[in-house]
């Protein structure tokens, strides 16, 4: 599902792009279209990245043969996923990809994964080849 509506908003963006693009080509060049249309250019090239983090995230959990690392790294995926879908929330409502009780339920889905995943700090710190120097971040005292 989640990887799903990566899909879609990617793909609802970049038609969305190109919509703009013939629309103000046939008003300027090519370089001042794209230029005019460069915050969707962007947002839609962010909507790719997510997706892929996402894909390559969810793939490295199906390759994973560690039945409590695969459990720990899906919490992990669903923080990412979440997170992915607060920092953007505006236009998943607008776009009627999320309704606004969902997207109040998106911000309680990241505390609680927060709230499951602290208990595994050194594990994720450790996973995630933290240099020991950076290490001591008052956070992280048990």
């Amino acid at each position: 599902t989640q990887v799903k509506m990566f899909e879609d908003r990617e793909e609802y963006m970049l038609a969305s792009v190109a919509r703009r693009l013939q629309g103000k080509a046939k008003e300027m060049s090519a370089f001042d279209a794209f230029n005019a249309v460069q915050d969707h250019v962007l947002h839609a090239a962010q909507a790719h990245i997510d997706r892929v983090v996402l894909e390559a995230f969810v793939a490295g959990i199906d390759a994973c043969e560690d039945d409590t690392a695969r459990e720990l790294l899906s919490d992990v995926c669903d923080l990412y996923t979440l997170s992915v879908i607060e920092d953007d929330k505006a236009w998943f409502i607008e776009h009627r990809f999320l309704s606004t009780e969902r997207a109040k339920a998106v911000t309680r889905g990241i505390n609680e994964r927060c709230r499951s995943l602290r208990p595994h700090i050194e594990t994720l710190v450790d996973g995630f080849g933290i240099p020991e120097q950076l290490r001591y971040a008052a956070m992280l005292d048990p």
